[in-house]
This record gives C-alpha cells, structure tokens and sequence, in this order.
C-alpha cells in the first residue's frame, strides 16, 4: 500500500497538510569542524538534493523558491546537465543561513559527540498520490480530527 493510500485510509483528506521529514545521526569529534563530516558520513546534501529534485517536492518545497528569489540558480547554465550537482553545492553554502538543515549536537563526553540532521517539507497529501518515490527511511506525520499520526516509512 503507498503511503497516498495509507494517510487517506486514516482519513486524511487530499487537501490536507502531511508534514514529510527525513533525519539521520553522525558520530564526530567536536574539537574542529564535525559539520562538514556529519554531512559526508550522513549523505544529507545528497539526500536533500534528491528530494527535492526528484521527488514530488520538485513542484512545491521551500528551498528551489528560496533559491530562485534569492538568485542563488541564476549562475547556473540550462543544458549543462549537472543541475542535481548545482543545486546539492548550492545547498552546501546557504543550508546555514537558510536552516534548510536542521543540527542538533549531544554531547558525549569531553570530545565526542553526535550530531542530528534533518529536514521536513509541509505539503498537502494529494501532492503524493501518483508519486514513484517511495520515502524510503521518511516519517510523514499529520493531524487529524485533533488525533496525530506518524507513519515510518
């Protein structure tokens, strides 16, 4: 059963709001920069990337409006073929100042730690309906009738 299929089997109608997010954790030493390994070790650029560029977000997230405001996409080329890897450095550079990223760092003991990443989009469910991707590793959580629902994918 699709993910559509199981939030409208609850009752959630087309039109209401699904809240799709996808997180993962980094062992790291704290001493230095430990973002730039939490980054790596996790994939997250990549995964950001692909989500909302090959997903059904493509027509409708946060992060491609932020960056065609902002003119971040202006350098890039049409026709190089390479947009996936434009918009993942792009996301490198801004995540910080746009919090596109969300970190959080536990501390261990006096030099390790582990460091949370993650991203949501809110979206209305019937935006998922006739979608391939399968949010692999997602939550998607919603309310309805006062009553919340978080389905792991």
């Amino acid at each position: 059963m699709s993910v559509y299929e199981s939030l409208k089997n609850l009752g959630v109608l087309p039109t209401d709001n699904v809240i799709l997010s996808y997180n993962d954790t980094s062992e790291v030493m704290y001493n230095g920069d430990y973002m730039d390994q939490a980054l790596e070790d996790t994939g997250m650029l990549d995964r950001l990337a692909g989500a909302i560029l090959e997903t059904p977000l493509y027509n409708n997230n946060h992060i491609l409006n932020t960056m065609r405001e902002e003119g971040y996409l202006d350098e890039y080329e049409r026709g190089d073929n390479n947009f996936y890897n434009f918009v993942r450095e792009t996301i490198e550079v801004y995540y910080p100042e746009h919090h596109w990223i969300d970190e959080e760092l536990i501390t261990l003991d006096h030099k390790r730690g582990q460091v949370n990443l993650s991203f949501s989009f809110e979206v209305p469910l019937n935006l998922l309906e006739n979608n391939e991707f399968h949010f692999n590793g997602w939550k998607l959580e919603t309310t309805k009738d006062g009553v919340n629902y978080s389905i792991d994918v």
